[in-house]
């Protein structure tokens, strides 16, 4: 990782952490809990690249958390993750990275938020605390810093001021590293009991470093529609649009259209439902359309475990090379805590391509059983 890079991304969490840390408080009394957390987790994949290698990861994750408790919220975290392979060519690893967080309530109307992460790494392929897959370009470091300011501007409107901050250190030297700023404003206003409307606009800057050196600037906006359909059922509507220009690279177009519906059936019941379209375009003519269905479901089975079984299907286009490509997956996760210091998660997905290009089809499946101890 770059040096400079580094101390900019440290300077400026710490410096927004005890900004917020340091205003006045009056009155009001700070207090420091420690609280250390051990975890291990084992998994198993058959195609850990999506190139056919496969073997068993064993995760250790200790960590340490600082929480100051009073009118400012402010935590500090550190983890130390050993990670080992049983995997052809895949080398065990070390790594660490450290966490902050910090939410301040400044007056009736405003509040600020700031988190920022340094030196966490990025695995290609993993999966999410509900069993689906998550896939990353490559294998990478990831910094990064958020700051929102929030402000009541109405009885029924609320503002936001966002500022994130991203440094990505790729672990291959022949790929960039990104240095990427973003700057976005949001209003959401409630438009009756049962609608709320929600505008965002984002301005973007992404810097790729040497050997690329290429600066790319983006816009964003994004129309979202919240309506209560019943007790039970809430629709989600969502319009997106995005344009990017590289100094040396085409123009590129990015839509997005989206609803959502979201059924909660009683306390320990939610169950969604989400379709996706994605076209994305240069001027060039050459376009990528992507459809996805997602479902899950989610149900509270006692007071101490839960059940959460999730599915997709995706159906992607690439026009200029005329390939298509089906997309299936299924995640599912179970969690069960016999004790407040214990906790259980068993994790499984599986996601298949059929692709019309030869070479571009593949089977993944990857399950995982992680143990928490955490002394509270």
């Amino acid at each position: 990782m770059c040096e400079c890079q580094g101390v900019k991304l440290i300077i400026f969490s710490v410096a927004i952490s005890g900004f917020i840390f340091a205003l006045p408080i009056s009155n009001v009394d700070c207090a420091l809990r420690i609280i250390p957390k051990i975890t291990l987790r084992e998994e198993y994949t058959d195609n850990f690249d999506l190139k056919g290698k496969g073997g068993f990861i064993t995760y250790l994750y200790p960590e340490i958390s600082f929480w100051f408790l009073g009118k400012t919220y402010l935590e500090f975290g550190y983890t130390l993750k050993y990670s080992h392979y049983s995997i052809d060519d895949i080398e065990d690893e070390v790594s660490h990275f450290i966490t902050c967080l910090a939410d301040r309530k400044l007056t009736r109307r405003l509040s600020i938020d700031a988190r920022g992460t340094l030196f966490e790494p990025v695995e290609p392929v993993t999966i999410d605390e509900y069993g689906m897959f998550k896939r990353e370009e490559k294998y990478y470091t990831s910094n990064k810093a958020d700051l929102v300011l929030r402000y009541l501007v109405a009885k029924n409107i609320v503002g936001n001021l966002k500022y994130y901050y991203r440094f990505l250190n790729y672990k291959e030297t022949s790929l960039s590293d990104l240095d990427r700023q973003e700057i976005g404003l949001d209003l959401a206003g409630r438009l009756s009991s049962t609608t709320t409307l929600s505008l965002e606009y984002a301005y973007e800057r992404r810097n790729y470093l040497s050997p690329l050196d290429l600066l790319s600037i983006g816009h964003t906006v994004d129309l979202r529609l919240d309506h209560l359909l019943t007790y039970r059922i809430k629709a989600i509507f969502d319009v997106g649009y995005a344009y990017r220009k590289d100094e040396r690279e085409p123009s590129i177009e990015d839509e997005l259209y989206g609803v959502t519906l979201i059924y909660k059936g009683s306390r320990r019941d939610i169950g969604t439902i989400n379709y996706d379209f994605r076209l994305m375009e240069d001027y060039e003519g050459s376009s990528y359309r992507d459809q996805r269905i997602r479902f899950r479901i989610e149900r509270l089975m006692t007071r101490a475990s839960s059940l959460s079984v999730g599915s997709y299907y995706g159906y992607i286009t690439y026009v200029r090379s005329r390939r298509n490509d089906k997309l299936w997956g299924l995640g599912i996760r179970m969690g069960w805590q016999p004790h407040e210091d214990i906790l259980f998660n068993f994790r499984y997905g599986w996601e298949e391509r059929d692709s019309s290009e030869s070479g571009k089809d593949y089977v993944v499946n990857r399950c995982s059983i992680e143990i928490r101890y955490t002394f509270w």
